[in-house]
């Protein structure tokens, strides 16, 4: 298991732009998100990747709105999520306050939780991002050129599918699902293949009226009834033999 740390700043904002206040201020099915980019990534992956993660969000409803320390000014708190993206994640450090996304070699990306609810803050890491890409080059030619053919393309998109990850745990929890975008691991060729890996069906078009609801509101307790609700809606639509996988699978109590 990864040890994973609560760090108590952000590079050039404290701690405390992540408000203690849990209701936000995103109106119908959008989502604001401030991009903190202390990873150094570059302008041209930073770009694919915010294209990757609203592809995914948008077949559910959902519109990512971005914005960055400096544009937005800081002249009045933040009322969305902090999507920082952090050269990478420091050893020591207090497991309880973080639920890593991705448990093994590389933790990908992970969200702060506070007494088991999640608080406005998801974090990224790139090293482990272009450390899961270059495993995809030591797999063989065929892999190695791929991954010259498509360039810097690839980081772009492995990082908006961890940030798109993120954001599922953010909206209903630590758990996942034992496939598609919402998995307990991501591989590397999940990161950057040119497929996407579809939400979760009940996190379909279908569910937009449950996501506008559920962002009207946006209150932890509210979010967290409103995806429980969601999730047993969809189970119940479902056919019976599918249904009883699927809710095993989203009530496992095991950590993510």
């Amino acid at each position: 298991m990864t040890t994973i740390l609560a760090p108590t700043t952000l590079r050039g904002h404290t701690s405390s732009m992540v408000p203690s206040d849990e209701r936000c201020s995103s109106a119908g099915s959008s989502l604001p998100l401030m991009l903190v980019n202390e990873g150094r990534a570059d302008d041209a992956s930073l770009d694919i990747a915010k294209r990757e993660a609203e592809a995914t969000w948008v077949a559910a409803g959902l519109h990512l709105v971005w914005t960055t320390p400096e544009m937005f000014g800081g002249s009045s708190p933040y009322p969305g999520v902090f999507v920082v993206i952090r050269p990478d994640f420091l050893p020591g450090g207090s497991v309880s306050r973080f639920e890593a996304s991705q448990r093994g070699r590389h933790v990908l990306g992970r969200v702060m939780f506070i007494d088991g609810s999640p608080r406005r803050l998801i974090e990224v890491s790139m090293r482990a991002i272009r450390t899961s890409v270059r495993e995809v080059h030591a797999e063989g030619p065929r892999s190695a050129a791929f991954l010259r053919v498509a360039g810097r393309g690839v980081v772009g998109r492995a990082l908006g599918r961890v940030i798109a990850h993120e954001i599922g745990h953010w909206l209903f929890g630590r758990k996942h699902t034992e496939a598609g975008l919402m998995k307990p691991s991501l591989y590397p060729h999940d990161l950057i293949r040119p497929k996407a890996l579809a939400l979760p069906r009940g996190w379909s078009v279908a569910e937009v009226e449950h996501l506008r609801a559920l962002h009207s509101r946006c209150a932890i307790d509210d979010r967290r009834a409103s995806s429980k609700a969601l999730m047993q809606g969809a189970a119940a639509r479902r056919a019976p033999s599918e249904a009883r996988v699927r809710h095993r699978a989203w009530s496992d109590s095991s950590p993510s």
